[in-house]
């Protein structure tokens, strides 16, 4: 579901930089994931789309092209207003991505 060849190209191959991406968004997208929750419950779409907006490009540095298209998509509907029983579901399903994503074994450690 990862591939850091992206991420260690614009880190210089750099491991130790590579190692402090992964502990950030290791522990930041937890705290986003429960903010987008937050923000949906409350039905304000404009911090959902930035909320969504960082989550598609954190997780672009990855490659984790589904979630970031999600993301994407939920930044979209968000940012013109758009609020429906889909988007619930979506956000409810790129919350389960994340936290499926955070228990890759790139993770461990971090």
């Amino acid at each position: 579901m990862i591939d850091l060849t992206l991420l260690r190209e614009l880190m210089g191959h750099d491991q130790e930089r590579v190692d402090t991406f992964l502990q950030i968004f290791a522990s930041e997208m937890p705290r986003l994931s429960a903010s987008l929750s937050a923000a949906l419950a409350a039905r304000d779409l404009e911090q959902m789309s930035t909320i969504a907006h960082a989550i598609k490009s954190q997780t672009k540095y990855l490659r984790a092209e589904a979630i970031a298209a999600l993301a994407g998509d939920i930044e979209q509907q968000a940012e013109i207003g758009i609020y429906s029983v889909a988007l619930d579901a979506q956000t409810e399903r790129l919350v389960a991505m994340l936290s499926a994503l955070l228990e890759d074994p790139v993770f461990r450690g971090s």
